[in-house]
């Protein structure tokens, strides 16, 4: 997960990093920077529900 507003890295810095990790997920987000605002806290939660369940898969 990157914040496509993220001031202080680069989303494609975000996106490489994901490319390099096996079974990583991109998961870029519009209008956010850097810091986590409290209406996605809910999305970042489902996603690392996701990511955990991959690994528990595995």
């Amino acid at each position: 997960m990157h914040g496509l507003d993220d001031p202080l890295v680069p989303p494609t810095c975000g996106e490489d990093t994901a490319q390099s990790i096996p079974n990583a997920e991109w998961m870029p987000v519009a209008g956010m920077g850097h810091d986590i605002p409290a209406p996605l806290h809910s999305t970042i939660i489902d996603a690392i529900e996701r990511t955990a369940r991959r690994g528990n898969a595995a």
